[in-house]
């Protein structure tokens, strides 16, 4: 499902960060380790097609990311992957239910609003379809976040440092909520994390290192 193969990136002419190989495939789960400055968020970014011109190979799904257009990597984006941010990126003034609107909507795909009904459900937010989400709750919004991020069934879900600032009950209910919605649609999860609790949710592990 996803292969890395000599990856480099450059913030600058002299600044670089070189990430090892790995390989992940359809329904792994994996840790995604490393102190701070270790490029965590950027080789997300970089396996997700939200960064481009990096140096060496990244496939996903048998398709090599560089050669897609812009808007041909922004559509396989939208049907392939699923992304939590740090920050959950919502749209504020709007309902729960248009927010994950959006989500099918920019990946071209149909609205489906029986869909949004079962993620609603499953996450514990039936009730907030039509709430708007600047009145949710810090942990009702993340699990909105997660809700647009599984929304159309992708192949690979990314999230980037999703239980940092929770407590360990939050931390446990969201890591469980994303394994599930992992598995009812074997999807592959990659979590990037300095969250040592997370060691006993997922035990195979990429690590980075700082360069």
């Amino acid at each position: 499902m996803i292969q890395v193969s000599n990856l480099a990136f450059r913030y600058s002419p002299s600044v670089a960060i070189r990430f090892p190989d790995f390989s992940v495939a359809r329904g792994q789960h994996f840790l995604l380790l490393g102190d701070s400055g270790s490029g965590k968020t950027t080789l997300l970014h970089l396996v997700g097609g939200l960064l481009r011109n990096y140096e060496g190979s990244v496939s996903v799904d048998s398709t090599e990311l560089a050669t897609l257009s812009e808007t041909a990597l922004d559509r396989f984006r939208g049907q392939k992957i699923g992304f939590i941010f740090q920050r959950n990126h919502l749209l504020s003034a709007l309902s729960v239910e248009q927010n994950l609107m959006m989500s099918p909507y920019l990946a071209g795909l149909p609205i489906d609003n029986g869909r949004i009904a079962d993620v609603l459900a499953t996450l514990g937010l039936a009730e907030k379809r039509k709430s708007r989400v600047n009145t949710l709750s810090q942990g009702q919004a993340q699990r909105v976040a997660i809700a647009r991020a599984v929304l159309n069934k992708p192949a690979i879900i990314f999230a980037d440092e999703p239980t940092s600032a929770l407590d360990d009950k939050n931390c446990d209910r969201v890591i469980a909520l994303l394994l599930e919605a992992a598995s009812q649609h074997e999807s592959t999860l990659i979590i990037a994390t300095h969250d040592q609790r997370l060691k006993s949710h997922l035990t195979q592990q990429i690590q980075l290192t700082a360069s």
